[in-house]
Formats: structure tokens, C-alpha cells, sequence
């Protein structure tokens, strides 16, 4: 690296952050999806996700490992779904619309 020209420093630096910038963006195991909005949706639990995910159908309700979606995917290594941050501002934002975390209440785990 360090007989790279300034040019050559400056794209290699450029590729690492597009390479970190595309890396998986499903880390969130569904405690931490919680964690995060609870910070803002008073008393949101795991009961309460599941019904989201499946009120707003972010995953599928069987196991399939092939799965990449919008707020989650399955992945391999965790041998589960995993959630992205989109999936917690989606959330946040969300139920706090009247009537929504009413709604998602509702449903049947």
C-alpha cells in the first residue's frame, strides 16, 4: 500500500467504501429490532414484532433460506431472519399513525 500513488490511495479508500457500503444490510436479530423501537414506541415487545412482520408481511411465515426482502432476509449462518435498520425506521415511523399499532394489536400471532 504504500507504494500507491495519491490517485491509486484515493480509489483503493473509494472501493473500500463502496464495498462496506453494499455489505449485508440485515444484522438485527428481532431482540434488537425491539430494543431500537422501543426507544420510541413505548412498550413494544417480541409479540408485538411478530405481529408486525406479519401484519406488514416483511418475511415469509415459512422458512425459506432463499428469501431477501425489503426489511429482512434469511441468513444462513444465524440459521433465521435477520432485520435492517430500514425495517426499524419503517416501524418507528409507522405506529405512530393513529390507529396502526391498534390495528397491528389485532392480529392473530
Amino acid at each position: 500500500m504504500n507504494s500507491l500513488s495519491e490517485d491509486q490511495l484515493q480509489n483503493y479508500e473509494q472501493a473500500v467504501a463502496f464495498i462496506k457500503g453494499v455489505e449485508n444490510p440485515f444484522k438485527l436479530k428481532p431482540s434488537r429490532v425491539v430494543e431500537l423501537v422501543s426507544k420510541e414506541i413505548p412498550n413494544f415487545n417480541m409479540t408485538l414484532h411478530t405481529k408486525c412482520w406479519k401484519f406488514y408481511e416483511a418475511r415469509p411465515r415459512e422458512t425459506d433460506k432463499s428469501y431477501k426482502g425489503e426489511y429482512s432476509a434469511y441468513v444462513e449462518g444465524f440459521d433465521g431472519y435477520l432485520y435492517s435498520m430500514k425495517w426499524v425506521k419503517f416501524l418507528r415511523g409507522e405506529l405512530k399513525e393513529d390507529g396502526k399499532l391498534a390495528q397491528v394489536k389485532m392480529q392473530a400471532i
